[in-house]
């Protein structure tokens, strides 16, 4: 697969409560994908714990991948 810069990146970030932030993942995710020069990024924030099934967030992101609409995932 060519991955050119364009494409989509998904970034996935998860806390196990509502009540939990997801700020300093993402803005890791974001520099992350900055410094390798990865621009259409897609976000998927989940607030629940990851043994609860189903995990929506995560399952969109997955379809996503799997359609091609997203290149590669953080």
């Amino acid at each position: 697969m060519n991955i050119s810069s364009g494409q989509t990146t998904a970034l996935y970030a998860r806390v196990s409560t509502a009540d939990q932030r997801t700020d300093s993942q993402t803005e890791e995710l974001r520099v992350f994908c900055h410094t390798r020069g990865y621009s259409n990024l897609q976000l998927f924030v989940e607030y629940d714990s990851g043994a609860k099934m189903p995990r929506p967030p995560l399952d969109a992101m997955i379809v996503e991948i799997q359609a091609d609409k997203v290149v590669r995932g953080t």
